[in-house]
């Protein structure tokens, strides 16, 4: 082959490289090299050689001529996903109401909705308690269809053995604080068989004396006063004002009272009078003419207690029934406020005088049930509930804070016992007093003002008379139990020997002068007596048993107004 031959093959493999880069610039997809590489070119056998290492140099530079791919920006995009798709596994794994990882058990378990979402088992109830949709899809959804998943190859946060730690320390601070209130317990019994043996060696003393001074007559005890003398103090009498029938039901119905000064009426429970609409409510009875007012209907059941609270504009009550449920009312405008239900019958309740937004409910179980209005689902604390007793709780006292006490509490009275919880740090915590031991209690009322108690207590075998006792709350002076309390005997009233109903007594203040008034079947009347002096004052006649009183005054004059099961009588000061 000649010299020009050759170069104008060449020539032309040249220019076909050319054609075909320039086609595959074209082409962004794919680029085929195989025309190229099987390009036919008639070369001379002499030349064979050379020609291969011309064709690979010209090789070289074609390929250097052909634009690359975006082979970076592949890895880049492929990096991303990747990076994408870890950040969707990673919200997989996650609540997205709260961002925190699902757990296998707790209250952080994993669940989810019938729409298939995911979330935490307690990020999702509180979610639909405010807004009843899915928080990712919108779809309505409701409680009931929370549904708690189980599921191997599920990955989630082992909580068994923290959630086990927790409640052995839940446990074991229940454990502490039952231990406490035993030791106090024990504490007060030894304390009362401390002094009845002093009571013991001041009678034994005195028969010592007689018998060495010769004159054994009249052995009888004069360290403790009679206070069941026919002699009484009349220094204050009571005239019936006003006798109401407030039902004509056959089963009465009546149970509790109250007064209220900023709407000048005297509230008491009773059953509807209209046999289409049954139920149990309030009576409101105008005081300044004592005509009744209104009724407003509020349980299904009988009503045990009431409490009202005037630090609002409109009075706020609060009641509480043998229905399971305890309940706050607007007594200006008569409207329901809220209900909230319990598991066992409500039978006492009372407000935090000093922030209303709190308010206790004793149960016939026992136990008391602490609720803040800002929350209407359920209760914040239960008190009481260490106890060994089931007892229910007769009654409950609101003790507010005072020159003794520095911090405030709530008096909790059952049938067998009374208890002071101290607050703490917050209107949440509290600590808890035992201050009396007694059987059949029936009543505990407190004078705030004095810090006086009131406990009267049913005949017992030991006991065959009806007891009224008078204590004053205060602190103790053992140094062995920090801020503990005590209660200091004042007085002791004897009544009958007849007593079945759990009636109501009740202290007031008249005058710088203590006095007390208390039920008595045998006489079905109420027992107006001094507390200072232990003598009887008045009675106040009654057709029937009296079950609650409640004595009030209105511009200087005491008035003191007694309820049966069917009769309201009102009573004012001479």
């Amino acid at each position: 082959m000649s010299l020009f031959t050759f170069g104008q093959n060449f020539g032309n493999i040249l220019s076909n490289a050319t054609n075909n880069s320039n086609i595959m610039a074209n082409n962004s997809d794919t680029i085929d090299l195989t025309a190229n590489r099987n390009e036919v070119v008639e070369i001379g056998p002499s030349d064979e050689e050379d020609e291969r290492d011309d064709d690979d140099d010209s090789y070289m530079a074609f390929r250097a001529k052909i634009p690359r791919l975006n082979s970076d920006s592949n890895l880049k995009e492929s990096k991303n996903d990747k990076e994408n798709e870890n950040d969707d596994a990673g919200d997989e794994e996650t609540c997205s109401i709260c961002l925190e990882p699902w757990t296998n058990s707790g209250i952080h378990r994993l669940v989810c909705l019938k729409c298939g979402h995911l979330f935490g088992e307690g990020c999702i109830e509180r979610w639909l308690k405010t807004n009843p949709k899915c928080p990712q899809c919108n779809r309505p959804s409701k409680r009931s269809d929370i549904r708690r998943i189980y599921a191997r190859a599920l990955k989630v946060i082992d909580t068994a053995e923290l959630d086990k730690a927790l409640k052995d320390l839940e446990d074991e601070r229940q454990l502490r604080k039952k231990c406490e209130i035993e030791t106090s317990e024990i504490k007060l019994r030894f304390q009362i068989v401390r002094d009845e043996l002093s009571i013991l060696q001041q009678k034994y003393n005195i028969l010592q004396e007689k018998y060495n001074s010769g004159n054994f007559e009249g052995s009888s005890s004069n360290f403790q006063k009679s206070i069941l003398s026919n002699d009484c103090s009349n220094s204050m009498s009571f005239n019936l004002e006003k006798m109401i029938q407030l039902t004509d039901n056959v089963n009465g119905g009546c149970r509790v009272l109250s007064f209220s000064a900023r709407n000048l009426a005297i509230l008491a429970s009773q059953p509807s009078n209209t046999p289409m609409f049954p139920g149990f409510g309030i009576k409101k009875i105008n005081f300044l003419d004592y005509k009744l007012s209104q009724y407003v209907p509020i349980h299904s059941k009988l009503i045990r207690d009431m409490s009202l609270c005037t630090q609002y504009d409109d009075e706020t009550l609060l009641t509480c029934s043998l229905d399971k449920t305890i309940k706050l009312t607007n007594i200006t405008s008569n409207r329901p406020i809220h209900s909230y239900e319990c598991a066992h019958p409500i039978w006492s309740c009372c407000f935090n005088l000093e922030n209303p937004f709190y308010f206790y409910a004793g149960l016939a179980n026992g136990q008391v049930l602490l609720f803040d209005r800002r929350k209407i689902d359920t209760h914040v604390q239960i008190l009481n509930s260490d106890q060994n007793t089931f007892s229910p709780v007769c009654n409950l006292n609101y003790v507010p804070r005072n020159d003794n006490f520095r911090k405030p509490g709530v008096l909790i009275s059952q049938l067998d016992k009374v208890s002071f919880y101290e607050t703490q740090s917050s209107c949440e915590e509290y600590k808890c007093h035992s201050l009396l031991l007694e059987s059949n209690i029936m009543s505990c009322s407190l004078e705030p003002s004095s810090g006086h108690i009131l406990v009267s207590t049913r005949p017992t075998q030991k006991h065959p008379n009806v007891r009224h006792l008078v204590y004053e709350l205060l602190k103790s002076n053992n140094t062995e139990s920090e801020n503990a309390y005590a209660l200091n005997h004042i007085q002791t009233y004897k009544g009958s020997n007849i007593q079945k109903m759990l009636a109501r007594s009740k202290l007031f203040c008249f005058n710088s002068q203590l006095y007390a008034t208390v039920p008595c079947e045998a006489s079905k009347s109420a027992v107006v007596w001094n507390v200072s002096t232990g003598e009887t004052c008045c009675k106040l006649n009654n057709q029937n048993d009296i079950l609650d009183i409640c004595p009030f005054q209105y511009k200087d004059q005491s008035y003191v107004s007694t309820l049966t099961d069917k009769q309201l009588r009102i009573f004012r000061k001479n």
